[in-house]
């Protein structure tokens, strides 16, 4: 029996009805992409190296030399001390002149037996001429001898005013008592100055 015209509409209604409540009855499935997590890469540094140049540096320094006229330079020789200032202008002419300033020790000094000392004078030039280097000396003149040498050069350059210590190496006598030495400083031809010393050996 031919289905009517309502019945088709039913069934048409019916069918329509299943298929939307199938399409509503089925999940509908939405893909969405999951981000991946980020990997960070961290890189460490390696360290630098740094060359260093090293630059010199080159300070200027000046240098003071002494003034070195030849005959006018003075040498240190055993026994004397120079108190003097050097002068590159030394007066030759004129007197010739000195004087006693101090004596170490002084007279009437006690020593024991066979004791080794050193006697120390100190003399000024008071003349007007300059003493030449070479031509004095000073040495063992007369009285007790009890010195280790009995000559000694002076090879120093002296002005007038100036002073110049000398000294002579002495061991007091064996026996005791009193006892005393004279010496004598000048050149060949001038005696300047006498130098004596009393000691008293117990």
């Amino acid at each position: 029996m031919a289905p009517s015209g309502i019945e088709t509409i039913i069934f048409g209604t019916a069918v329509a009805a299943q298929m939307q409540t199938a399409t509503a009855a089925t999940p509908t499935q939405t893909l969405t992409d999951t981000p991946r997590p980020t990997r960070t890469i961290t890189k460490t540094s390696q360290p630098t190296s740094t060359i260093l140049l090293l630059v010199p540096t080159y300070t200027q320094v000046e240098l003071s030399l002494p003034d070195t006229n030849e005959g006018d330079e003075e040498e240190a020789v055993e026994g004397v001390t120079a108190t003097s200032t050097p002068n590159n202008e030394h007066n030759y002419k004129g007197t010739l002149a000195c004087s006693l300033v101090k004596r170490d020790p002084p007279s009437g000094t006690v020593f024991r037996p066979r004791k080794k000392f050193t006697v120390r004078w100190t003399i000024k030039n008071t003349g007007t001429a300059s003493w030449k280097k070479g031509w004095f000396d000073y040495q063992y003149l007369g009285g007790d001898k009890f010195h280790d040498r009995g000559l000694y050069n002076m090879n120093y350059i002296l002005d007038p005013g100036e002073t110049i210590e000398i000294k002579v190496v002495m061991y007091a006598p064996k026996k005791p008592g009193n006892y005393e030495t004279t010496w004598i400083f000048g050149s060949k031809k001038n005696s300047l100055c006498k130098l004596t010393l009393a000691i008293v050996v117990k």
